[in-house]
C-alpha cells in the first residue's frame, strides 16, 4: 500500500498525509505517512496513543517513536486521532522544530465538541499551524463528525471543510437539475461502440 501512496503522490505531484493499517514484525500498527510531491517517503508515525474505549491495545501496538521531519515547507510532524488529546506530544514536536502539524482521524460525532476545541488548542499552545482531517459518515455503526479544518498559530481556523455547504451550493445552482440524461446516454452508448473498435 506504501507503494501505491508513493506512486500517486510522484504521479499527481502532490504531498499526501494519512494513516492507514500497517504489518509490521508480527504486529499491527496504525501508521500515519508524510510523501513529497516527488513520492519519497518523508516520514512515518507510529500513533503512540491507543484509545481504551476501544481496545485498540488488544489489537494494535503503540509506536515508540515521534519526530519531526523536514519537508519542502519547513519542518512537519504526524500524529493519529486520539494523539490530539496528548499535548506533550505536540509540545516535543514544537521543540523538535515542527511548523506544521498534520493529524489524520476518526473522531467520532458524539465527541466532536472535543475535535473543535483541541485542534485549535493544539495550534494555540504551540505557536504552529495544524493540519487536521477526520473521517465523515458512518463506519461500523459508528458516526464519524468530519469538522478538517486548518488552524493558524493564533488559534483561527482558515479552512474547514462543511458538507453541508454542498447542499446549500446545490439548493442555490440547481444544475443537476438541468441534466440532459437522455443525451449524456447517447454519449456513453457511442464511446462504449468506439472503445471496441
Amino acid at each position: 500500500m506504501f507503494a501505491e501512496i508513493a506512486c500517486l503522490a510522484r504521479e499527481h505531484h502532490i504531498a499526501i498525509v494519512g494513516s492507514l493499517l500497517e504489518a509490521r514484525d508480527q504486529r499491527f500498527y496504525n501508521t500515519a505517512t508524510f510523501y513529497d510531491a516527488r513520492g519519497n517517503r518523508a516520514s512515518v508515525y507510529r500513533k503512540l496513543h491507543l484509545v481504551p474505549m476501544f481496545d485498540e491495545d488488544k489489537y494494535l501496538a503503540g509506536g515508540d517513536d515521534a519526530h519531526a521531519f523536514d519537508s519542502d515547507f519547513g519542518k512537519g510532524a504526524l500524529a493519529v486521532c486520539y494523539d490530539l488529546r496528548f499535548p506533550e506530544l505536540f509540545r516535543h514536536y514544537a521543540l523538535d522544530g515542527a511548523r506544521v502539524m498534520f493529524i489524520s482521524a476518526e473522531w467520532p460525532q458524539v465527541r466532536i465538541a472535543h475535535w473543535r476545541a483541541l485542534v485549535p488548542a493544539r495550534a494555540i499552545e504551540n505557536q504552529v499551524f495544524v493540519a487536521a482531517t477526520n473521517c465523515v459518515g458512518e463506519t461500523g455503526g459508528e458516526l464519524f463528525g468530519g469538522g478538517s479544518m486548518i488552524v493558524n498559530p493564533w488559534g483561527e481556523v482558515l479552512a474547514q471543510i462543511d458538507l453541508a455547504e454542498v447542499d446549500d451550493v446545490r439548493a442555490r445552482v440547481p444544475v443537476f437539475r438541468g441534466r440532459r440524461a437522455d443525451v449524456y446516454r447517447k454519449w456513453d452508448a457511442d464511446t462504449k461502440i468506439t472503445n471496441r473498435l
